[in-house]
């Protein structure tokens, strides 16, 4: 009887620790991922930026933050076709490493972005992987916006996910707005979540990816 007793309180011990392991992990590891620090006007505290990139407060109908009191607007540079202005974040990565990136978008009726992706701006979140001399060797993304997209309204997208490649040591969390030519449109960005997942075996995930061309 007491042996039983035993075994289902370590039983439980080890189904516990396993929930908070997970729910640990499962974290948004992003500082200030809904904008709230620092002052409006420039890139958002602990954010790294480039490009025209603005945290803005709250000012109906224009700018309607998500969550909190404050978000991101960023727009083309008109400097050539397909420039870039962006946020990110970095963190050190390792291969294996799974990740997810999920940021909330939006843009007003009175600056709409113009057209599809194909042929207009658009907005993408983007997961970076790295290597130790500051090399791109992996990405993942996925588009979150453009002008196909309906004006005031908040869309919460599919994350995207992305297994860091062997020779991996760094991983960066980015949302980029991408101006194909001279159009215009601001696009808005709040509540950014950079979750880790856990280790994937990277011969696993390559094996993966080869089998699947054979299914």
């Amino acid at each position: 009887m007491l042996k039983r007793y035993h075994m289902h309180v370590v039983a439980f011990v080890a189904m516990a620790l396993m929930v908070t392991a997970a729910a640990a992990s499962a974290q948004n590891v992003l500082l200030n991922p809904s904008f709230e620090s620092g002052p409006t006007g420039g890139v958002p505290a602990s954010w790294l930026g480039f490009g025209n990139v603005f945290t803005e407060r709250v000012s109906s109908p224009q700018f309607v933050p998500y969550d909190g009191t404050r978000l991101v607007s960023m727009y083309g540079n008109w400097s050539g076709p397909y420039n870039v202005s962006g946020i990110y974040q970095e963190f050190a990565s390792n291969p294996g490493d799974e990740w997810t990136l999920c940021a909330k978008a939006r843009h007003w009726s009175g600056d709409p972005m113009i057209g599809d992706a194909a042929t207009g701006n658009f907005v993408v979140q983007k997961i970076v992987f790295k290597d130790a001399a500051d090399v791109e060797i992996g990405a993942a993304e996925s588009i979150i916006l453009d002008g196909t997209y309906a004006t005031d309204t908040w869309f919460d997208p599919q994350p995207v996910s992305g297994i860091a490649p062997a020779g991996t040591v760094q991983v960066e969390a980015m949302v980029l707005y991408v101006q194909a030519d001279a159009d215009g449109g601001a696009a808005h960005i709040d509540y950014v979540e950079f979750i880790y997942c856990g280790v994937v075996a990277v011969e696993e995930s390559s094996w993966g990816a080869i089998k699947s061309l054979y299914e």
